[in-house]
């Protein structure tokens, strides 16, 4: 086991709302994008998030910081669950280093935190490297813009991301 993998911890509540916070700015992005009416609230939202993730595309050829995590993750495939490491986090998806191989354009639930407060989330692996002993895995948040179309309009998009079962 590498140290990547031996460092790793039960995620905290602040770290768990951070990933929280990265996925709320994906989703909002998602709506933005395919057109969907933001409610005012999230537009608020989105703006906080966007200054807080959004990177200087000027001078990175990212375009989200990447915040670190360094905590277990579970990712659930259809060949069944694999244990990695959730390494950092931004505005778009995670990187994650695990000892399984897995197919790049994978769909993946990635499952974390404590038992009573587990956070879940689909992703999809777009890149897969070497890292030693283990591999270095790109997941994209992915999302179902339909989910905000039937949502109540007085509750916040925040609703999509599920605790997990």
């Amino acid at each position: 086991m590498t140290s990547a993998m031996q460092r790793s911890r039960v995620p905290d509540a602040g770290q768990l709302n951070v990933v929280k916070s990265c996925h709320d700015y994906a989703l909002l992005h998602m709506h933005e994008q395919v057109g969907l009416r933001l409610t005012p609230a999230e537009r608020r939202m989105l703006k906080g998030l966007r200054r807080l993730l959004e990177g200087d595309s000027a001078h990175h050829r990212r375009c989200h910081r990447r915040l670190p995590l360094m905590i277990p993750v579970i990712l659930r495939t259809r060949d069944g669950e694999h244990r990695a490491t959730a390494i950092n986090i931004s505005g778009g998806g995670m990187y994650v280093m695990s000892a399984d191989d897995l197919p790049e354009l994978s769909t993946v639930d990635v499952v974390m935190g404590p038992v009573r407060e587990r956070y879940r989330f689909t992703g999809v692996i777009m890149w897969s490297k070497p890292r030693g002993t283990l591999r270095g895995l790109g997941i994209r948040f992915s999302a179902v813009p339909l989910l905000r179309s039937i949502a109540p309009r007085n509750q916040p998009i925040v609703t999509d991301f599920s605790p997990a079962a």
